[in-house]
């Protein structure tokens, strides 16, 4: 996996990281089967955003992200992620993690993070390999929907020389794939 060892600094091989991403989306894209839907919540995002929101050039785009819980842990619930984000040139699409905390009635908060594939056409990050490090806050509107409000940090978490990182805001509507959420 590891092509060369420049200093401290890792450079993956693409092909591998490509290969290894690809078993790792499709496994988890398995656990998606229609019994297992059937079984347990599943929850679409869908929205806006715009990406590297603190230096230039500003860009907006949009998100889709399916969730599901896979481990639920007294009042907090951990889910698997898999996201796609993008407009015309730039493009995410990664696995994550989230664990999500129900502060009342109609407000949730969560922290997520996760490893994704950026395409650094317009936007340089370092690396086609990013980390994908956010909050995000829910809000019920009805039974059904809730909005989503979110903040996320891009990185490659050092694994190229250069680094710049990038941060983006996306407002996304929440709608659940069984009929909960």
């Amino acid at each position: 996996m590891v092509k060369a060892i420049k200093g401290k600094k890792m450079i993956l091989n693409t092909m591998t990281t490509k290969a290894t991403f690809t078993i790792g989306v499709a496994i988890f894209l398995s656990s998606f089967s229609s019994a297992v839907l059937g079984q347990t919540d599943l929850y679409m995002l869908a929205g806006t955003g715009v990406g590297n929101i603190l230096d230039s050039p500003r860009g907006g785009y949009v998100s889709f992200e399916l969730r599901k819980p896979i481990i639920r842990h007294k009042d907090v619930i951990f889910t698997g992620n898999v996201v796609l984000e993008g407009e015309k040139d730039e493009k995410y699409i990664g696995l994550g993690v989230s664990a999500e905390k129900r502060l009342s009635s109609r407000i949730k908060i969560a922290i997520s993070t996760g490893i994704g594939r950026f395409s650094n056409i317009n936007l340089d990050l370092g690396s086609k390999t990013e980390f994908r490090s956010g909050v995000d806050l829910f809000y019920r509107i009805s039974r059904k929907v809730m909005l989503l409000m979110s903040f996320y940090h891009y990185s490659n978490g050092g694994i190229s020389d250069y680094n710049p990182g990038a941060e983006s805001v996306a407002l996304r509507v929440v709608i659940p794939l069984d009929g909960n959420s």
